[in-house]
């Protein structure tokens, strides 16, 4: 496999390979990715970067804020260094984006794509429409805002079918949680157990099976 590092402006890079490896450390460009089954890694700040290609890893954890435009599908998009991250997605759905920052805050603009929530003591602040968001942390508190999704508080794995990332964790459920959800048209569904969940807005649906769960609305 390659490596490429690239560190300048406005910059284009095209892997015909598979399992490469780039890094990029500009901060404040554009730049452009066309790849697929590779790792991506950015560390630098204010980028906007465009990734076209499908089954990649990409690692935004050291870029505090990022335009991110993805042209494929099953990309893993993971944000999980421990400060406040603001990430916005456009272009193709069924993506994948991973925050596991316990005691920060998310600020996140997309729509049609997989959300993924671990950690501790989490906001997240979601802006769009039609994504399909887990939390799946037990013992573990969330403060989320979100409309038009679906939310599961799943008491089982869940089995994301990502490759060459498995998101899949059995340990993952949502049991013993505390989760505060503001949004509207959202549909809930609660499977985990001794979970607390207050939910703030209009034509939310609930949908629980979990065992000794509270739910307010």
């Amino acid at each position: 496999s390659d490596t490429v590092n690239v560190s300048g402006a406005n910059d284009s890079v095209t892997l015909n390979g598979s399992l490469e490896t780039v890094f990029f450390t500009a901060a404040g460009t554009a730049l452009s990715l066309t790849a697929s089954n590779a790792s991506i890694n950015l560390a630098g700040n204010n980028d906007a970067l465009t990734v076209t290609g499908n089954s990649n890893s990409i690692d935004l954890a050291s870029a505090p804020t990022t335009n991110l435009t993805l042209n494929g599908s099953n990309n893993v998009v993971g944000l999980e260094n421990l400060f406040d991250h603001t990430l916005t997605v456009t272009g193709s759905a069924n993506n994948y984006l991973l925050y596991n920052a316990s005691n920060t805050t998310l600020n996140l603009t997309a729509s049609n794509n997989y959300v993924i929530i671990a950690g501790n003591n989490i906001t997240e602040n979601i802006t769009g429409a039609n994504n399909d968001i887990t939390f799946e942390d037990p013992n573990a508190s969330l403060q989320l805002q979100a409309s038009n999704s679906v939310i599961n508080l799943l008491g089982t794995q869940r089995i994301f079918p990502t490759s060459p990332v498995n998101l899949s964790n059995p340990a993952s459920v949502a049991n013993n949680d505390t989760v505060s959800i503001t949004g509207s048209n959202d549909s809930v569904n609660l499977s985990g157990s001794n979970d607390i969940v207050t939910i703030t807005g209009n034509s939310d649906t609930v949908n629980v099976s979990g065992a000794s769960d509270s739910v307010t609305l």
